[in-house]
Order: structure tokens, then sequence, then C-alpha cells
């Protein structure tokens, strides 16, 4: 069963040894989805450790006060 898509070359199956994880990309990469429309596009839940980063960039902000 094809969970993952790179829209450029890579493929990984779910039963796939460590050493085939993807470590870097040249198109967006989807999970549970075959055309992902962004970087990383995700269909369904999902579940992680460790911390989740929203970044925000000051320079699109208005307003700002310190």
């Amino acid at each position: 069963m094809n969970l993952w898509h790179v829209k450029t070359f890579i493929r990984i199956y779910k039963l796939c040894p460590p050493e085939n994880d993807v470590k870097s990309s040249k198109g967006p990469v989807g999970i549970g989805t075959d055309q992902p429309t962004t970087a990383l596009a995700v269909s369904g839940d999902i579940q992680y450790t460790g911390s989740l980063f929203h970044p925000s960039d000051g320079r699109l902000k208005e307003n700002i006060v310190e």
C-alpha cells in the first residue's frame, strides 16, 4: 500500500526499512495523498512527539506592540 508520495521520484511503502526514509526531496511530500499541493500535505490524523513549531514573520505583521 503506497502511503507516501513525493511529487518527483521517491515513493515509500508502509513496511519499508528505516534506511529508506525520506531525508530530502525536490517537491511536495504527501502522506495519505498522491497529489500534495503544499510542501507537506497530510490527509488524516497525525501523532507526534516533541514540539510543533509555527514560526511567525514580524515583517508581515502590523501594529506590533512591545
